[in-house]
């Protein structure tokens, strides 16, 4: 009989189909995404995740609702950079009923947008960041995947205060 190592792969989570939904917990989600970026974000960064105790049931592609935080909790990073004491938030307010929304809002305390900004940030290929840094993709990616699963997503800036994207995503039942 001849002995077999363990794969190391077979415990990491495996890939699925894309756009595939599947019951998916948004305070592990939440969780897991904040633990990656306190992992990975300059030590100067704040990262604070406030979640709820239990569980935020929802529909939708784990692959794709991993995307959309991780790509709004890197654009709060580029947003605090220079700032004194930066500082990202990601608060989840789990929905109060049948058929309720989950609220999810990333706030940052960095530079903020104009009116003007904030009014284009949707806009496929726009882009405020220095070449090389954003294809301008991200929140057009990001709003079309939300509005795809039956959500929005709101933006409320100003400049030199910050910045906060809140997520309205509909709840699947307990």
């Amino acid at each position: 009989m001849t002995a077999t190592r363990a794969n190391p792969w077979i415990a990491r989570r495996q890939p699925e189909a894309p756009g595939r939904r599947q019951r998916v917990d948004l305070v592990a989600v939440v969780r897991d995404a904040t633990s990656l970026m306190q992992q990975t974000f300059d030590r100067r960064i704040r990262v604070e995740a406030h979640v709820p105790a239990g569980a935020a049931w929802m529909e939708v592609s784990r692959s794709e609702l991993d995307q959309v935080l991780l790509n709004l909790l890197v654009n709060a990073r580029d947003a605090v950079e220079g700032v004194a004491a930066p500082r990202i938030e990601v608060i989840l307010e789990p929905a109060a009923g049948r058929g309720g929304v989950h609220r999810l809002a990333v706030r940052d305390n960095g530079v903020g947008m104009t009116e003007e900004v904030r009014r284009r940030i949707g806009e496929p290929l726009f882009t405020t960041k220095a070449a090389g840094r954003g294809t301008g993709l991200g929140l057009a990616t990001t709003e079309r995947q939300i509005r795809g699963w039956g959500g929005t997503l709101a933006c409320t800036t100003a400049p030199g205060v910050g910045t906060t994207f809140t997520l309205e995503l509909p709840a699947s039942p307990p």
